[in-house]
């Protein structure tokens, strides 16, 4: 694994300044900026209440508005009419342990107020199965368009320099508790032709790979995609491409119906 995940210390991250966000907000919570990123702008105050009315309990959670990201989705048509879709291998701080043992951890953590607890215990980075994705980034000084950031990505993250058809198929939450943030998911039709793709060398991608639709959906159902945009953005892919299929049978139906309309006689 190429991550290094670190605990956070007394002064901000680096790339990150704090802020405050208002005066009747200083003694509670001051914002977080990181430029490229984005910023944590306020605290939503989230309650749960019984049947009289009573709060059972309550708590805040940060609102987190990041640079408009987006998600490519490289495909291509093989001459038996299979789909395949491009994916990149890449490590993520996500669990590699069992969420039962998680749990241990984490409790432990918070009994003793100790967060390094977690991070003593080494139960983070695994490398997973995504779509190639990113996050907003300037260019020429101004936000780079959603459309751009995707074609972007696709081209450090896989090597694709030449799309033939590019469509936004829809749009995902990554985290609806934190984040208001929409990332569009754009389809992004190449060629068949892809022995010579290959990552960036600055993107942490151990891996490329185009896999056939039908086996991704098996993957999904074994556990071995599990990153949520993926999914979502497969599930889209599959949507756009079947309404894309019937719009393709309807237009000899609609050209016959046209020229009877046309009959003086009909």
């Amino acid at each position: 694994m190429s991550l290094k995940i670190q605990s956070l210390k007394k002064n901000s991250p680096q790339g990150w300044q704090t802020t405050s966000i208002s005066d009747s907000e200083k003694e509670r919570f001051n914002g977080i900026i990181q430029k490229k990123i984005g910023i944590v702008i306020q605290l939503v105050h989230n309650s749960v209440q019984d049947e009289q009315g009573n709060i059972q309990f309550e708590y805040d959670s940060p609102l987190f508005c990041e640079m408009q990201g987006a998600i490519s989705v490289p495909y291509f048509t093989d001459s038996s009419n299979n789909i395949h879709v491009g994916f990149v291998h890449i490590d993520r701080p996500v669990l590699n342990v069992s969420i039962d043992s998680y749990h241990t951890y984490l409790e432990k953590a918070l009994e003793e107020e100790k967060p390094e607890i977690l991070l003593e215990e080494n139960i983070f980075g695994e490398k997973l199965t995504e779509i190639p994705r990113g996050m907003g980034e300037k260019i020429a000084g101004k936000i780079a368009s959603s459309m751009k950031i995707a074609t972007n990505e696709a081209d450090e993250e896989m090597g694709i320099k030449t799309i033939q058809n590019i469509d936004l198929i829809g749009n995902t939450y990554w985290n609806t508790t934190f984040s208001p943030t929409k990332v569009p998911i754009y389809a992004l039709e190449i060629s068949s032709d892809i022995q010579n793709l290959k990552p960036q060398e600055l993107e942490a991608i151990s891996g490329i790979e185009f896999i056939d639709v039908n086996k991704v959906n098996q993957m999904i159902l074994n556990g071995e995609i599990l990153d949520a945009m993926s999914i979502t953005a497969i599930k889209q892919l599959e949507l756009f491409l079947d309404k894309k299929s019937k719009e393709k049978l309807d237009i000899p139906k609609n050209l016959w119906e046209f020229i009877i309309s046309l009959n003086p006689f009909s």
